[in-house]
């Protein structure tokens, strides 16, 4: 337990050396390997583990495409796959992304309380119950606490007091004036972080047992009686006409106006139009599939008598589909409208997770899968699709796609202010194009972008740069990011009019 504690520490160091101060870079790749050693360190079964091995392969391959790319999607899949990676490996049994992704916030959350209830470790620093130092700190760790608090509290409350206390008052804000609370609050998420990666997922898998989880997982096909069975059918059956019948008129609707002759009217904000349903519409679609998943749990998938409510289920899950399509048609006229944007592709991937999921439920339906095979390969699906989304350089994407959109008096031209400064110079080589998007749309009845003119916004865009390019000659190592660095001439000739 010495060695642990050693490491805990020596994560803690580490966090605080490439992260003080330092924006993401080749500091995510290097602390992502050095987790990885320290957790092989203290658990030589990691080896065996094939979903841990997985993870660690996500956190590696979007820990690289940050330090080639820069932060963005990459990152938030770091972040994932590294905690997935270390909950895996105590809680072997639950080899789902989704209940791990469950286990690993519960985890995060009670570092401070699992530190403390950690046995060994206590024992290590000398804070056992037995020891005599361990004895006067339980004894006296709440009164003293009381005690700061109530003083604290008579001090707003009673003028009287405070006056005879103000020399301790000066004191103390003199005190607290020194300490820097940024770096504080900095070291205490170190600490936490790296509890977190060491220490905490070993006990709470002693805590929560992951083999009975498991186990309450798969035997959800337990026995229930037929009557409560029957119920439940007529239950569903009800249900699932009612909502068919809606379902059909919405997606009615849908067909006439999305699918066969969609057009823009005049005056007509497709903006609005688009942001009004697509996010609700996709919250349906993901009710839909807790809402099969949950009649059909238990034994209700194998009831004798369930064949009307499976045919039921089986349209509803088809007129599902039919939605998740005009969700995409919606998107898809927007991109071909306005261009792309991050929250429009990341509508097309959740659009996919959707459609995989709909398909997965339907598989459950008709070859009565479980509801664990089913969670586990939805999620599967939903991480791999994101380590692999963060394999792309999507800024570099969005701004080649929009420079070439026909409609070029729909695109918002902004956008090319708001991307990595890595890619200045492949915007500011396609002056010509973004200056003539500008004109038409400041010919539009309707416009929404800030910048009103060239000269605004290629003022604004030369600010930028200078900001970019000043902040990038002061980064150390730590913040190092390939494509910048090796585009840093590029930059420079970015802050030139």
């Amino acid at each position: 337990m010495k060695f642990k504690l050693i490491l805990t520490l020596a994560l803690t160091g580490v966090f605080s050396w490439l992260f003080w101060h330092q924006e993401p870079g080749l500091n995510i790749p290097v602390y992502t390997l050095i987790v990885a050693l320290f957790v092989f360190a203290s658990n030589r079964d990691v080896i065996k583990n094939s979903s841990a091995l997985a993870f660690l392969a996500g956190a590696l391959i979007s820990a690289l495409m940050i330090f080639l790319h820069g932060p963005g999607w990459a990152l938030f899949a770091n972040i994932v796959s590294l905690l997935l990676f270390v909950t895996a490996v105590y809680m072997r049994p639950l080899n789902v992304p989704l209940y791990l992704s469950a286990q690993s916030f519960v985890s995060l959350v009670l570092v401070p309380l699992n530190f403390q209830k950690l046995p060994r470790l206590g024992r290590t620093i000398g804070l056992n119950s037995s020891s005599s130092f361990g004895k006067w700190l339980r004894l006296l760790i709440i009164p003293v606490a009381a005690l700061i608090l109530f003083y604290f509290l008579y001090l707003i409350g009673s003028p009287h007091f405070r006056k005879a206390n103000q020399e301790v008052i000066d004191v103390l804000i003199e005190i607290l004036e020194k300490i820097s609370w940024e770096y504080l609050f900095f070291m205490l998420w170190a600490v936490w972080m790296s509890i977190y990666f060491l220490v905490t997922p070993q006990f709470n898998a002693g805590l929560t047992n992951g083999n009975r989880v498991l186990q309450r997982v798969r035997q959800r096909l337990t026995y229930n009686p037929g009557r409560k069975l029957h119920y439940r059918m007529l239950s569903g059956i009800i249900l699932f006409v009612l909502l068919n019948l809606l379902l059909a008129v919405v997606n009615w609707i849908d067909i006439r106006t999305l699918w066969i002759a969609f057009e823009v009217p005049e005056n007509f904000s497709l903006m609005d139009f688009v942001h009004a349903g697509m996010w609700v519409l996709s919250f349906c679609i993901v009710l839909s599939v807790f809402i099969v998943a949950f009649y059909f749990k238990g034994n209700l998938n194998f009831y004798s008598k369930s064949k009307p409510l499976k045919i039921l289920s089986v349209i509803w899950i088809v007129q599902n589909l039919i939605m998740t399509y005009s969700v995409f048609l919606r998107d898809w006229y927007y991109i071909s409208w306005h261009g792309l944007a991050y929250g429009r592709v990341f509508l097309l991937f959740l659009l996919a997770v959707i459609t995989f999921s709909l398909i997965m439920i339907l598989l459950k339906v008709l070859r009565k899968y479980s509801s664990y095979h089913v969670y586990r390969m939805n999620s599967w699906f939903a991480y791999a699709l994101l380590v692999g989304a963060s394999l792309f350089d999507w800024d570099f994407i969005i701004i080649r796609h929009n420079l070439e959109h026909p409609n070029s008096g729909q695109v918002d031209y902004a956008m090319y202010l708001r991307v990595s400064p890595d890619h200045f110079d492949y915007v500011k080589a396609n002056k010509e194009k973004i200056n003539h998007q500008i004109a038409i749309h400041q010919n539009n009845k309707v416009r929404w972008v800030v910048y009103g003119s060239e000269q605004e916004f290629w003022d604004t865009f030369r600010y930028r740069a200078e900001d970019a390019l000043r902040d990038e000659v002061n980064k150390s190592w730590q913040s190092y990011i390939y494509n910048r660095r090796a585009n840093l001439h590029e930059l420079q000739l970015c802050t030139v009019k």
